[in-house]
């Protein structure tokens, strides 16, 4: 007695074709290689004989074969009921001239390259079970298989194609067994000052979330959270508090994330791990020298000494008086003080005397 392809995806004969793409969804999934290493062998049959199940049943014409004369009458080459005389039996094959028809057959690269389309859009790599899950815990990471995902274009990292309405919690599931998905991440920005940022410090902060009791009522329960900021974090670090935010009805609590944003300074501007100090002088300090005096994120004084002559432009560099770099304790950027020059926009009689005797051509 041939294969029953409906019983193969635990369907019952008529099943719809949304019905044989979900039972296909799941059962590929499930019996892909790369997801049972220890049991590789069992796993391609099995993975083979899903997908020729799936293939006959996907295809009208096969299907009608199949229907009418089984796996023997479609490998035998059967022609479809309706095909008249037509000699030879079995369905059109591609590129065949005359209307023919061949018998069918089947085999293991078939299988993959149905999961490839099925799944990665028409990928040229494979069908990589591990493409989908890269951290999921999907068994070997690499095996004979491709990256579907590099095909997958403009869709959604973590999606695939919507072959029904839950195909992402379908998918979900099947490649994390009786794990919750996560409902989405809510994220929100905590600007700080730079010398907040310079010395560290610590914020209490509010969050309010909807939370469902056993009835599925829903409420807002409010907690404070502490954010720890290290010296040094930079605009764009996040701080994430997994499970504080919203539940959803059959999912698991989503995260609240914190993203660290920079205020603007009145004096200072940070660039990396360095600060910058910008400052206009007279030309006449820029010719004979100046004192510069001010005060570093940390509220130390700091004074500069130029003594020489200060091009407009000109940059003195201040060792490890820059930001903490928070991967090597105890070390520090730089403080570039830039130092422009302010011309004057008009020279007395007088003063163009006094300079072209000080400074003959």
């Amino acid at each position: 007695m041939g294969k029953d392809y409906y019983q193969i995806l635990g369907l019952q004969k008529g099943a719809s074709e949304d019905e044989v793409k979900k039972a296909y969804r799941k059962l590929a999934v499930k019996w892909h290689p790369d997801k049972n290493p220890s049991n590789r062998e069992r796993a391609e049959a099995k993975f083979k004989e899903v997908g020729e199940a799936y293939d006959v049943l996907s295809d009208p014409e096969k299907k009608q074969v199949y229907d009418a004369y089984g796996e023997e009458g479609l490998k035998s080459g059967a022609p479809p009921q309706g095909a008249g005389g037509q000699g030879g039996g079995g369905f059109p094959m591609g590129g065949q001239q005359g209307g023919g028809y061949q018998s069918y057959s089947f085999d293991q690269r078939q299988a993959e390259k149905i999961f490839e389309q099925f799944f990665g859009g028409g990928a040229g790599g494979g069908a990589g079970f591990s493409n989908f899950y890269p951290t999921g815990g999907a068994g070997t990471s690499g095996g004979r298989f491709g990256s579907a995902r590099q095909g997958m274009g403009s869709r959604r990292a973590g999606s695939f194609p919507s072959f029904g309405a839950d195909s992402d919690e379908e998918m979900f599931e099947a490649f994390h067994p009786g794990a919750k998905r996560k409902a989405p991440a809510s994220q929100h920005k905590l600007m700080l000052s730079l010398e907040e940022l310079y010395t560290g410090v610590e914020r209490k902060l509010k969050i309010t979330r909807t939370v469902y009791d056993a009835n599925g009522m829903s409420r807002q329960q409010s907690e404070v959270v502490t954010v720890t900021v290290k010296p040094g974090w930079k605009a764009g670090t996040k701080v994430t508090f997994a499970g504080k935010g919203d539940e959803r009805p059959g999912m698991a609590p989503a995260d609240v994330v914190f993203v660290i944003g920079e205020k603007p300074h009145a004096y200072f501007k940070r660039e990396g791990d360095d600060l910058v100090y910008r400052c206009k002088v007279s030309l006449s300090k820029a010719l004979t020298g100046f004192k510069l005096n001010l005060k570093s994120l940390d509220d130390r004084p700091l004074s500069v000494t130029f003594t020489d002559v200060t091009p407009p432009g000109s940059e003195k560099v201040l060792q490890g008086e820059g930001m903490p770099i928070t991967r090597i304790p105890g070390a520090r950027g730089n403080l570039r003080i830039q130092v422009d020059a302010d011309f004057p926009r008009r020279l007395t009689d007088e003063q163009k005397a006094l300079i072209k005797q000080a400074l003959p051509s």
